[in-house]
C-alpha cells in the first residue's frame, strides 16, 4: 500500500518539520537525519530592552567550534552581546524561553572549542585591564595629593 519511499529518511523529517518545533530538529540531527550528526542548536528566547524577547541560539557545528547568534542591536552590529556571555555563563536573567535546563548543555559544549579559547583570553585581559584601572586610580590620587602640597 506505501511505498518505501514514504518511510525514507528524508520524507520522515520533513513531516517532523511540519509538526514539530526545533526541539525535534535538533533531535533528528543528532541522530543523523539530514547528514548532519554532529551538528546541534539550542535556541532561546530572552528579555532584553526592547519590547519583544531577543532570539539567542547556539549551534555546536563540531568538537571544537561553536557558534552563538543572537537578535539583539549589539550583535546585529557586530558588538559585544551580554545576552550570548550570560548563557555561558550560566545567568538565566530575563529567560522567557522555558529551557533553562539546555542552558547546562551549552556549557558543556564550550570545552574545547575556538569559542573557550577566545573567551579565556578575552577574561585574562579584563583581569588586566581591572588591576590597571585599579593601579590608574591609586596614581590619579596620589598626583592629586601632589599637587595639594
Amino acid at each position: 500500500m506505501y511505498s518505501w519511499y514514504f518511510y525514507s529518511k528524508q520524507n520522515i523529517t520533513n513531516h517532523w518539520r511540519e509538526i514539530f518545533d526545533p526541539a525535534a530538529q535538533i533531535f533528528l540531527n543528532s541522530i543523523g537525519i539530514n547528514g548532519r550528526q554532529s551538528m546541534q542548536k539550542i535556541s532561546f528566547e530572552v528579555q532584553g530592552s526592547a519590547s519583544e524577547p531577543y532570539d539567542v541560539v547556539f549551534v555546536k557545528r563540531s568538537d571544537t567550534n561553536l557558534s552563538a547568534y543572537c537578535s539583539c542591536p549589539a550583535w546585529e552590529n557586530g558588538q559585544y552581546c551580554k545576552h550570548r556571555f550570560n548563557i555561558l555563563d550560566g545567568i538565566t536573567k530575563g529567560f522567557v524561553s522555558n529551557n533553562l535546563n539546555d542552558v547546562k548543555i551549552v556549557q558543556s559544549w564550550l570545552a574545547a572549542t575556538d569559542v573557550e579559547e577566545a573567551l579565556i583570553k578575552m577574561r585574562k585581559l579584563e583581569a588586566e585591564a581591572a588591576k590597571i584601572k585599579k593601579e590608574l586610580s591609586v596614581a590619579k590620587k596620589e598626583v592629586a595629593k601632589a599637587m595639594r602640597a
